[in-house]
């Protein structure tokens, strides 16, 4: 039975619209129970487009199964994605999940449940993805699927054996935020991570994105990549809570069958491909260290 679908939405119709639309004309739409939720509005000035995408919702065909969740409230994006995934994963053991900025290829749905399946029992692989980043791959590089302690948050799926162990309150941070050791380790896929989980566990952001990678990197686990992209993250356009005007995110999409690959294996021209694409400024460094103690070590001197 293929996974069911969660889509998250809030107050971006058009997007919604086209998440919709390219999920509907997915080879497995019409046997794949949808979950959406959306949440409440902030404030009454975005009760228009809030209601609007509520009422498309509401209208959503051409899946086995539509459930709609609407809350009466704005809990964010963090919360959401949590309760909703907890609650959807219990039942069905494992879950696909999808925000509603991102658009996929017809065949993504035939991939993602072909990838549950395929590393379902690796002790390694704790979520798998659909999106690739649009970075450098070696040329060297044969296989059609790499591994990245860095796990995505666009089009992803996991199980729920690994998903209910998460340690989502971080109960030892205050011990790792000063241990020089992990924050190098958790900065090797990117120099935007350990200032992610700092800035989350003191309540400047609220991400449950960077404390599931926490949860992969604690447990030597990784979340398993295509290197063709099937999925376009569109949601650069100014219109979201947490990403401002970029086209970084926007990968070119690739139809066809894809070999999965058994052996985990970190390549480590990979990681550093990542390093560079999500380094942050030495002034951003400077910034978060001066208001926020942000430790920042170099990674090259491990």
């Amino acid at each position: 039975m293929p996974a069911p679908v969660l889509v998250f939405g809030y107050n971006r119709l058009d997007h919604f619209k086209n998440c919709i639309t390219a999920l509907k004309n997915c080879e497995l739409a019409a046997e794949t129970d949808l979950f959406v939720f959306i949440d409440g509005y902030k404030n009454s000035e975005l009760s228009t487009t809030n209601n609007l995408l509520r009422g498309f919702a509401s209208g959503i065909t051409g899946f086995k199964s539509v459930t709609t969740k609407f809350e009466s409230i704005n809990k964010g994006l963090a919360a959401s994605i949590i309760n909703g995934v907890s609650g959807v994963i219990a039942k069905y053991e494992k879950v696909i999940v999808v925000e509603d900025d991102l658009v996929c290829t017809p065949d993504t749905l035939v991939y993602m449940n072909q990838a549950l399946d395929f590393y379902q029992n690796n002790e390694y692989v704790y979520s798998v993805t659909a999106f690739n980043y649009p970075i450098y791959i070696p040329d060297n590089f044969h296989h059609q699927m790499y591994f990245a302690t860095r796990s995505s948050s666009y089009f992803w799926g996991t199980w729920s054996h690994k998903w209910n162990t998460t340690d989502w309150c971080l109960e030892n941070f205050k011990k790792l935020r000063s241990d020089k050791k992990f924050i190098a380790a958790f900065n090797r896929w990117g120099t935007d991570m350990f200032p992610m989980l700092f800035k989350q566990q003191i309540g400047v952001i609220s991400s449950w994105a960077v404390r599931w990678n926490y949860h992969h990197f604690r447990n030597n686990a990784c979340c398993a990549y295509p290197v063709k992209s099937k999925v376009s993250n569109h949601g650069g356009d100014g219109t979201g809570s947490n990403t401002g005007i970029t086209r970084k995110f926007e990968s070119e999409m690739v139809t066809g069958a894809v070999s999965f690959t058994a052996n985990v294996h970190i390549n480590p021209l990979i990681e550093v491909e990542y390093r560079k694409y999500f380094n942050i400024s030495t002034l951003r460094k400077i910034i978060n260290f001066v208001k926020f103690r942000i430790l920042f070590v170099i990674i090259e001197k491990l």
